[in-house]
């Protein structure tokens, strides 16, 4: 496997796969590799990173990591600054004020205009299929710290989620009420479900360095932050995002919205 980080950021990179097909997928929020919902709290990437999909921001969006790597669009309602060098956008900014770095480079074009407001996706009925059919279903805080812990099947917990053992894969979806937070080396989750983790009322943080996740990320309610060497596959929704570290990569793949019954043979509906 290749394992990236997620949880850590000196550069930032973000990268748009043939955003230009958005058509075949539900739309709004769930065609960006990174959905920041918040309209009062800012993004930032402070690390190195390389993210290949569009990103939007309902408010702020900072990117503080030098050598970070966008190739997609970038678009904020209100301010996006770019604050590091060698800063690359492989795409358009948008902004209602843009800040950028003499030293970085946008290939495509500078939008000095607020862009349109997008709800944050209303998953309720996809998630409370997921939950109904969980294989373990746990109530309190669910702990996992065992090196080497082999999860089958996915896990839904009333309560917070933590791991801190090294080397532990989980086969299918994490579904949790409260927070969940990775901080074990070499974490693995394959993307069974479509759903790789997701916190209804709770925030998510990535500490695992050498991690490698497939699916979406789904916090409707709190943060995402990463803070190690990660890699995604799939997308990362959340009021609002923080990566902080060494390297994060992200490649947005639409493919895990069918997987988890969202858009074709699934209900995504967006609400204010």
């Amino acid at each position: 496997f290749t394992f990236a980080q997620v949880l850590g950021f000196d550069t930032g990179v973000a990268t748009a796969r043939a955003v230009a097909e958005k058509g075949g997928s539900p739309g709004g929020a769930l065609d960006y590799a990174i959905f920041c919902g918040s309209p009062t709290i800012e993004s930032q990437l402070n690390a190195v990173s390389y993210i290949v999909g569009d990103i939007h921001s309902n408010n702020d969006f900072a990117l503080r990591g030098s050598q970070t790597e966008i190739i997609g669009d970038v678009e904020t309602v209100c301010d996006l600054t770019i604050s590091a060098a060698k800063v690359t956008v492989d795409g358009n900014v948008q902004g209602a004020r843009l800040d950028i770095n003499q030293n970085s480079t946008v290939t495509g074009s500078r939008i000095t205009s607020a862009s349109s407001y997008i709800a944050m996706p209303d998953l309720t009925s996809v998630m409370a299929t997921a939950i109904a059919n969980a294989d373990q279903k746990f109530s309190g805080y669910c702990s996992y710290w065992e090196t080497g812990k082999n999860i089958n099947g996915s896990i839904y917990v009333n309560g917070g989620v933590g791991s801190s053992g090294g080397n532990q894969t989980f086969k299918g979806a994490i579904l949790a009420t409260g927070d969940v937070q990775f901080s074990g080396a070499n974490l693995y989750l394959p993307g069974t479900d479509g759903i790789a983790i997701y916190s209804a009322n709770g925030n998510i943080g990535l500490y695992s360095s050498g991690a490698e996740i497939h699916g979406i990320i789904y916090a409707p309610n709190g943060y995402v932050q990463i803070g190690a060497n990660t890699t995604i596959y799939g997308m990362v929704i959340a009021q609002n995002i923080m990566f902080n570290g060494s390297h994060t990569e992200i490649y947005y793949d639409d493919s895990y919205l069918a997987l988890a019954g969202i858009g074709n043979g699934g209900e995504s509906k967006l609400v204010e």
